[in-house]
């Protein structure tokens, strides 16, 4: 009886929180409609590649890294992004840190237009600066585009509404 009521548990759970995992050309296409191609002169490619090395395209993906907890696709700090209930934060993005693990990426995409509003760069993704090279960001650019028409009508296609 216990297995089958942790079962049960695990299961509300994993339907409580649902997680996507993009495509790199369906998360390229998704940032469009959200401002982010172009926003403040960063574009779509660069903002993907920003959230690929991140996390990997998971909208569900937590890690803490010395001591700072990052949330969601785009791993908003939890220490200055958003609020986490356990840190004291600079919530500098007004709303909770579990906003950014679901498959919604709206907030998540609020969240990095104040990010680069601040910044003016992409300085709050660590990675980008270490991988997102030109010639990284321009290989997605190319395989979205000119995987092109096809991903383009399979990602609209998928998201009808």
């Amino acid at each position: 009886m216990k297995v089958v009521t942790f079962t049960l548990f695990c299961l509300l759970i994993a339907i409580a929180y649902e997680a996507k995992v993009y495509s790199i050309c369906d998360f390229y296409y998704a940032l469009k409609p959200l401002g982010l191609d172009p926003f403040k002169g960063i574009f779509a490619e660069q903002y993907l590649c920003a959230a690929d090395q991140s996390s990997k395209l998971d909208t569900f993906y937590y890690e803490n890294i010395d001591g700072v907890p990052r949330y969601g696709i785009f791993q908003l700090s939890g220490l200055e992004w958003c609020d986490n209930g356990r840190h004291s934060s600079q919530n500098k993005c007004h709303t909770l840190c579990d906003n950014f693990l679901d498959d919604n990426i709206t907030d998540d995409a609020l969240c990095v237009k104040t990010i680069v509003n601040s910044t003016k760069d992409m300085s709050a993704w660590p990675l980008y600066g270490k991988y997102c090279d030109e010639g990284r960001v321009n290989r997605y650019y190319i395989k979205c585009l000119f995987g092109g028409v096809t991903q383009r009508r399979k990602y609209l296609l998928r998201n009808l509404p």
